[in-house]
């Protein structure tokens, strides 16, 4: 039998079919371990004789073949005295092949064809769409990205015979696995987030229950693994298995030459106009002094170069000067000019973030029952000081309103007192005169209520308190007032603490501070409420009485009440009552401002994130009662400074009423600009902000190709590994697992038309050699 059996495998290896085929590693013929019973089967058919269907007996067959060779030996000695022996010795041959194949038409020996069911199982495609992949190596003219790109190319010879055998499953990976998205033949890998975990991708296609078994997996990457399990243990699984995993390596091995830069901070505060300065770190990997030009960018304009000299293998600072008269968050770039040869071009740039702040700005909103001295004076106190503005409706008539730092609609004139809460959003206090709300409606007066209550605004009333609505009075740190006048010159007591505690200097205490003139009208509160706490009283009355202004938390915001009509006087009253009014009036709006919340809170404005890190897109929004939004839908667009868009919808948070969240993972280094649409039930709301994603992170910090991962994945699995060059020449046989369902075909080796060829061959030059020597 064991003759039988290796004759079969001569004969089917004579005449040009492939008998089990096999590669043996130099590992596997050194292991101590004993072979596997399973071999990997290629896209190429099986093939092996089977059994036979002779055209006769077989004695009869046995007896021709002995007639045959007897007859051919009788001929090569019959013919030794008149022919060269090379003749003779050629002639035999030919004679012992016709023999042979005529042997073969007589046995009728039967070959079976074995090869996969066509589209019966998966062939795994994974594309790594890590940050990594965006490193162009040295010396290279595509990137990685690129290169992968044109391998996953439908048109690629080696996809087309794949996807022939078996189904074709593209996806690309990162820290999610994901289908590959093609725009006609050409697939469309976009950087994902994340970090790069080879193990637990190749786990996820190797426990997916689908209907098709998984026959081979071809993995295209560099090799970079930095999470999740170790990737040669799951290739033990796969080996396990009996499912080969092939490797196609991008990337370029060798020594690093590279040049990078690095800002020497995250991000710095500046004061606007004032000089600041930023500091970057300039590496050098390279065996020489490398001399660079190091730029400083604002949105790709270069506001300043230097060029320096880095020493081998050590780094060099670099410090540039800059101001800037526009307040905000600013991004900074720092670029550097590398060597040809560099080979890293993704860590030639790197970013700062400069919040460039100015002095708080205070909005306030004085409503008046009448045009008087108190709201021209403070008119001219807001204009002489940066930090407050102050906006003015005043009612002059019975349907004319005075407008002040508030823009009028042509053709419609104002015709009441703002009744919509949305018209508070951009105010920090108000000043109420209580001559104003006998023409407040039942609407206003709620919208200013909810702008104290909700969203931490403050107000301030001045005048008789008798006409008060009933919300308003609630408010009102103060049971009730009496008006008096002062009969003489007097100083009011001023606290120490509460709302004129920042007055360090004592101005208001001092001998040139406030006073009330003769015949001042005044109304001094009769009884505090209990949260309320006195900060201006007159002097010499019981406890709780004569106070002058008084001031108390309500809700989010700050209430307070002032009992005088005429500080005014005091800016006329000498050189030193100029500041004494302006310090009053600062400490007062101060402190009634600075509770103030805005109605959208934006928690990432300005923050820093690694590439592939997750950035958090967070928002505190109130709605149109200014209490935090439940039903508010937003959707976030980021433009990339690559010049892609991308939009988010946020999502509302579980643990905070009225805030919303969702994860964003910048792929682009630079300054992201984000610009959010809120849409609340009666209203809708704009903001922009912005963050910087700088090149730093897990898969910025090593991108060396690492090709030895990829071929030992590739052993111990039994699948081959290629260069890019190699899959494009070669990539069509991949090794397939053998416990595939495989279709059985078995046909007569005589209707092979390589038997027929060679048959008519040998005889014609049989016949040829015959006639030279001059033989029949």
């Amino acid at each position: 039998m064991r003759k039988r059996g290796k004759l079969l495998q001569v004969l089917s290896c004579k005449f040009g079919l492939y008998y089990d085929c096999r590669e043996v590693s130099l590992n596997q013929a050194f292991s101590r371990r004993p072979p596997t019973t399973t071999q990997n089967l290629s896209l190429i058919d099986d093939i092996m004789i089977s059994s036979f269907d002779p055209a006769c007996t077989w004695w009869l067959i046995a007896l021709w073949l002995l007639l045959m060779l007897a007859l051919a030996a009788w001929t090569y000695r019959r013919l030794h005295a008149h022919v060269q022996t090379s003749y003779r010795l050629l002639m035999l041959g030919l004679e012992v092949a016709l023999i042979l194949l005529g042997l073969i038409l007589l046995a009728q020996p039967l070959r079976t064809v074995k090869r996969p069911e066509p589209g019966s199982f998966r062939i795994a495609v994974l594309a790594d769409q890590s940050l990594s992949m965006n490193t162009q190596d040295g010396n290279q003219t595509e990137s990685r990205r690129q290169i992968l790109t044109r391998l996953l190319n439908r048109e690629v010879t080696p996809l087309q015979r794949l996807s022939a055998q078996g189904r074709l499953d593209v996806h690309g990976f990162a820290d999610d696995c994901q289908p590959v998205i093609y725009d006609g033949n050409t697939p469309l890998l976009e950087p994902l987030p994340g970090r790069t975990p080879l193990g637990p991708t190749l786990r996820q296609f190797l426990n997916q229950d689908v209907a098709a078994p998984l026959g081979a997996v071809l993995m295209m990457s560099d090799g970079r693994s930095n999470a999740g399990e170790p990737t040669m243990e799951v290739a033990k699984l796969y080996r396990t298995s009996g499912i080969p995993v092939s490797c196609v390596g991008i990337g370029q091995a060798g020594a690093a030459r590279d040049l990078k830069v690095q800002a020497a901070a995250d991000a710095i505060l500046a004061q606007r106009d004032d000089d600041f300065t930023v500091s970057a770190v300039v590496s050098s990997a390279y065996t020489t002094p490398q001399t660079v030009t190091v730029s400083l960018q604002e949105h790709g304009v270069i506001l300043s170069t230097q060029e320096i000299t880095v020493p081998p293998g050590q780094s060099a600072n670099v410090t540039f000067t800059h101001k800037t008269p526009v307040a905000g968050h600013h991004t900074y770039a720092f670029r550097i000019d590398p060597p040809a040869d560099d080979s890293r071009p993704d860590n030639d740039l790197d970013f700062i973030s400069v919040n460039v702040q100015e002095p708080p700005a205070f909005h306030i909103l004085y409503l008046g029952g009448g045009l008087d001295w108190e709201w021209r004076f403070l008119n001219i106190y807001a204009q002489s000081n940066d930090q407050i503005n102050i906006a003015a409706i005043i009612k002059t008539g019975p349907e004319s309103f005075f407008l002040a730092g508030i823009p009028e609609e042509p053709g419609q004139p104002l015709k009441a007192f703002p009744s919509d809460t949305a018209f508070y959003d951009n105010y920090d206090a108000v000043i109420l005169d209580s001559r104003a709300t006998a023409m407040f409606n039942d609407e206003a007066v709620a919208s200013l209520r909810a702008f104290v209550e909700n969203k931490g605004g403050g107000i301030l009333l001045r005048g008789p308190v008798d006409a008060l609505p009933a919300p308003l009075r609630d408010i009102l740190p103060v049971q009730d007032v009496q008006p008096l006048r002062a009969t003489r010159e007097t100083r009011p007591i001023v606290s120490r603490d509460f709302i004129f505690a920042r007055d360090l200097a004592g101005t208001l205490r001092s001998a040139q501070g406030i006073f009330l003139p003769a015949g001042t009208l005044v109304r001094p509160a009769i009884g505090l409420k209990r949260a309320a706490r006195p900060a201006l009283t007159l002097p010499g009355l019981p406890e709780g009485q004569g106070v002058l202004l008084a001031g108390m938390g309500f809700g989010a915001g700050r209430c307070a009440y002032l009992g005088l009509e005429s500080t005014w006087r005091w800016r006329l009253s000498a050189t030193s009552g100029q500041l004494a009014h302006e310090t009053f009036w600062n400490l007062i709006l101060v402190w009634l401002s600075e509770t103030s919340k805005p109605r959208v809170k934006m928690h990432g404005s300005g923050a820093k994130a690694g590439l592939g890190e997750e950035m958090r897109l967070d928002l505190d929004v109130l709605g149109d009662d200014f209490r935090p939004a439940p039903d508010a839908r937003i959707t976030a667009l980021i433009q990339t400074p690559d010049g892609q868009t991308r939009e988010i919808a946020l999502a509302p948070a579980d643990e905070v009423i009225g805030r919303y969240e969702a994860a964003y993972y910048p792929t682009v280094a630079g300054e992201h600009r984000v610009d959010y649409d809120i849409r609340l039930p009666a209203s809708r709301l704009t903001r922009t902000t912005s963050f910087v994603a700088r090149p730093i992170g897990v898969e910025a910090e090593n991108t060396a190709f690492n090709e030895e991962l990829l071929r030992d994945l590739a052993r111990v699995t039994g699948g081959r590994y290629y260069t890019p060059e190699e899959f494009l020449a070669q990539g069509h046989s991949l090794p397939l697992s053998p416990l595939l369902p495989m279709r059985e075909e078995t046909r007569p080796l005589a209707s092979s038309w390589l038997l027929v060829v060679l048959f008519c061959s040998s005889a014609l030059i049989f016949w040829w050699l015959r006639r030279r020597i001059g033989l029949k």
